[in-house]
Parts: C-alpha cells; structure tokens; sequence
C-alpha cells in the first residue's frame, strides 16, 4: 500500500517541511515494521513445515539463492552494516521495484511490480536468510549459546573485513571481466562475491541478536525486547539512518557494469557523499544565467518523479 501511494505522500508531504520530517519518520517506522512482520511469517511458515533441521536449511539456503539469481536480485539480501542508507532527499517516500516500471500512474505493470518485488522477492531473501540462520543454529556450537553468539559474530565480522579490504581490487577485478568475457560472467563472479557477503551479513545479525538474548534482561523477553526496540529505534533517527529499519531501494545485479555495485557503504562516507552531492547541486542551479534557471528547475521537477533521480557516485546508489 506505502509503495502505491508513494507519489501521493511527496505531494502532501512537502520535501523539508515539517510536516515532512514527522511524516517520514512516521512512514519509516510503519515501512519497517510492515517488513519485519512479513520476514517473520516467512520464517514461521518455512519452521513449520520443514521444522528446523540441517536438511531443511540447506534446502531454504538453496531456494533463496537460486530465487534471487535467476531475478538479479542478490544484493538485496545484503542489510546493515554492508550495506547503509540514510534519511535524506526528497524522494524518502519512494522505493523502487524490479523491474523499473513508472511509478507516476497506478498501472496494473506497476501493481503486478510492486507485488512480485515485495512479495515474491522478498521472499527469497527471508528464505535465504532463513536457511543460514538456521544451519548457524546447527553447525556453530549448538550445544552452547554462548560459544556460539561468539563464532558467530567473529565470522561475520571476520568476512566482512576482509570484504571491506578487497572491495577495491573486486571491483577492478569485475570490471576486467566485463570487459573481456561474456556479461553472464561477471555477473556470476559478483554473485558468488556477494553471496559470501550475505553468510558475513547473516552471521553478524544473529551473533548480536544471540547476544541481546543471553546478556539483556534474559528472564524477562517482554521487558528486553521493548528495551532493544526502544534504544534501537532512538539510535537509528538520532543519527538519521532510521530508513535502515526495513525499507529496501531495491537493486539490480550486474549494474553498474563498472563493478562498484561490489562496494560496501561506510556511514560517515556516505553522509560526506551526500553533502558534496546537495553542495554541488545547489551550486549548479546558482552558478546558472538566469535564462536557464527557469528550465533547470524544470528539469529537476521531472527527474524527481523518478524514483532513480538521485545518485550516490562511486557506491551506484540510488535515493
């Protein structure tokens, strides 16, 4: 619903009102929650019906992996901390779908894109979520939370540095490929890069998570989840990264063909990003004669009806 009255929000809402600033913490929260509670049911249904064993992981693991690849679609099983967003632009509102389709009227193409991204594809990444969390649950220290939260978060954490090492010479490497061998292939070499970046992401969640559980009020769940859900939630708009709670700018495999969909977002990096991003475009408008200014605006309206109009350079990120 939040995605088909997207353009309906950025007409009542006006870009750095205040009523903007309410609403889109208020639409941030409700986004979020909406996909949590969609993972959650995921989850379940997958517990249910296949129980919790080795043979079940390895098949949600295999489900989900192969789902996303056959749709471009891995990177979006990559969340907090590889890959980071943060509450800015005008187009908050707005997320994309798969396959691109023009979000200005509520066609039955962009009704049935919205359903298959936020339905269909979002279930791969839970499946896929799901099946390494639960082979975590079995092969890391099951018989002890404690040495296990601990595996977990050292691989995690361990992966993700050394991701963060050879994102560069990746990228680089990436780009050689695009330019000698068939797409097909640099894509494959992207999605296996990226699939050990999801098993970094996955590991990193549930070592925290584990830990919140052992070492957060442990004998009252009700009373630590508030605790967590409270400070989680205060932290991520003191710091204006509460868009992480779940909305998703849905990405695309492959793109850009130069290899820095590879990169990984750094919080400060980003948040400087940005800031050359506005400085550069305010002094663009500013710097115009003021016989252009006019079709400058104009052409700043038009791109803003696509969700696309926004690009952070270097990270291909789109707001």
């Amino acid at each position: 619903m939040q995605n088909l009255l997207q353009n309906l929000h950025t007409y009542y809402f006006p870009f750095k009102s205040l009523r903007w600033h309410i609403y889109s913490r208020v639409y941030v929260f409700v986004q979020g929650f909406a996909v949590i509670n969609y993972w959650r049911g995921v989850w379940t249904l997958w517990d249910i019906h296949t129980t919790k064993s080795l043979a079940s992981s390895f098949i949600s693991i295999a489900i989900g992996t192969l789902g996303l690849c056959l749709f471009q679609a891995s990177k979006n099983a990559r969340v907090v901390p590889v890959v980071i967003r943060r509450d800015y632009g005008e187009n908050v509102f707005q997320y994309l779908t798969r396959f691109r389709v023009n979000s200005e009227t509520c066609t039955v193409a962009y009704v049935c894109d919205v359903l298959f991204t936020y339905v269909i594809l979002h279930s791969f990444v839970t499946t896929f979520w799901r099946g390494t969390w639960t082979l975590m649950n079995n092969i890391l220290c099951a018989e002890s939370r404690t040495h296990s939260l601990m595996a977990s978060l050292i691989l995690g954490y361990g992966l993700i540095i050394i991701e963060y090492v050879l994102q560069f010479p990746m990228a680089k490497l990436s780009r050689k490929i695009g330019g000698k061998a068939p797409w097909f292939l640099q894509l494959l070499f992207e999605d296996v890069y990226i699939f050990v970046s999801n098993i970094a992401n996955v590991n990193i969640w549930r070592g925290l998570w584990l830990t919140y559980d052992a070492y957060i009020l442990p004998n009252s769940l009700n009373v630590s989840s508030l605790t967590t859900f409270a400070v989680g939630i205060v932290l991520l708009y003191a710091i204006r990264a509460s868009i992480c709670i779940g909305g998703i700018q849905w990405m695309i495999d492959g793109t850009p063909t130069d290899g820095s969909g590879l990169y990984a977002t750094h919080f400060f990096e980003l948040l400087n990003t940005i800031n050359e991003v506005n400085d550069d475009t305010k002094m663009t408008s500013e710097n115009l004669p003021s016989e252009t200014k006019g079709a400058h605006k104009e052409n700043n309206q038009v791109s803003n009806k696509c969700p696309e109009s926004t690009t952070i350079p270097r990270y291909g990120l789109v707001q």
